[in-house]
């Protein structure tokens, strides 16, 4: 008896150290009942790629009074940046490789075409220039189309490099378009003759650069007499040259007219406007090379001079 009240007392003991019964002090004391399950977790693993980290809980005590919640072993967190891939380098690679599309299927306003290229390899230690992604365009932008207005307008939207890059490719003027053969090359011969003049300044200095293209003399009345100071062929070659000369003057006043209605361009003038005048021009300018007799060469520049008065009038509110 002496010996199971030893080992109850010794019982009874560890209980109350371990904090499972507590002994009260004071007003005659007593025992109070626990509170709470006791877990024990591990720490949180690391965070995974998709934002996840997780922990084990485990039961340590079970308070038989309380059913305590078992903590969270899943949480949320800030995954680690991800490491880079490794680079591959080929073995001995000695440039960059780029990799381009195709060139344009049309040309800019200033004569060009281009091609996208990006770099598909870098080969380290190396600095490779991209390939050629720009050049002079190499179809004719406005030369080629059917209607000649069409043809006029388009020109009229190019930079003077454009123009200049549609003409080298195809230089054809529209009032040789109607000619053949010799009498062509002929006409684009002599609009090519005339290009010095376009850079000097228009008026009376103008016309005189294409009288001297033209070895016209300043007065043609001077020329004439000339001419019949000549006698039988001489005379007659004289004067069909004269009158060829002559011809050719009127024409560079059409054309003339073409130029200063550009140059309006500028200055805020109608683009189209200013094609439906050159249409104009450019188809009496055809008329006059068919023309037969001085009467229909001067209903023409009639014609003409009608032309630019209209198109003054009505350009006249739109430029600055």
């Amino acid at each position: 008896m002496k010996k199971y009240f030893l080992i109850s007392f010794i019982t009874l003991g560890l209980l109350v150290s371990t904090g499972i019964f507590a002994v009260g002090g004071g007003g005659g004391g007593g025992v109070t009942s626990c509170t709470e399950d006791i877990w024990d977790c591990t720490g949180w693993s690391q965070c995974s790629s998709d934002g996840n980290q997780t922990r084990v809980c485990s039961m340590t005590f079970d308070c038989s009074a309380m059913d305590t919640p078992k903590p969270p072993e899943n949480a949320s967190c800030t995954p680690p940046n991800p490491m880079p891939p490794l680079e591959i380098i080929p073995p001995g690679c000695a440039k960059d490789v780029w990799t381009c599309g195709d060139w344009s299927a049309s040309c800019d306003a200033s004569g060009r075409e281009y091609k996208t290229c990006k770099l598909s390899f870098d080969c380290p230690n190396t600095q490779t220039p991209p390939p050629l992604a720009l050049r002079p365009c190499s179809k004719v932008q406005c030369g080629n189309k059917e209607n000649l207005r069409d043809r006029i307008y388009c020109r009229l939207n190019l930079t003077p490099a454009g123009l200049a890059r549609d003409l080298e490719l195809k230089y054809l003027p529209e009032a040789c378009r109607a000619e053949e053969g010799y009498e062509q090359k002929e006409c684009i011969d002599r609009y090519k003759s005339f290009q010095p003049c376009w850079n000097v300044k228009e008026g009376v200095e103008r016309f005189s650069c294409a009288k001297n293209v033209l070895k016209l003399a300043p007065l043609v009345s001077e020329e004439a007499k000339l001419c019949q100071g000549k006698q039988g062929d001489e005379q007659v070659a004289c004067k069909d040259d004269l009158k060829e000369k002559v011809l050719y003057m009127i024409v560079f006043r059409f054309y003339d007219l073409e130029t200063r209605a550009e140059a309006l361009a500028g200055r805020g003038a109608d683009l189209n406007t200013i094609a439906d005048f050159e249409t104009i021009i450019e188809l009496k300018k055809q008329e006059f090379y068919k023309a037969t007799n001085n009467i229909e060469r001067l209903n023409i520049i009639l014609d003409v001079r009608k032309a630019w008065q209209d198109f003054v009038n009505t350009v006249k509110n739109q430029i600055i």
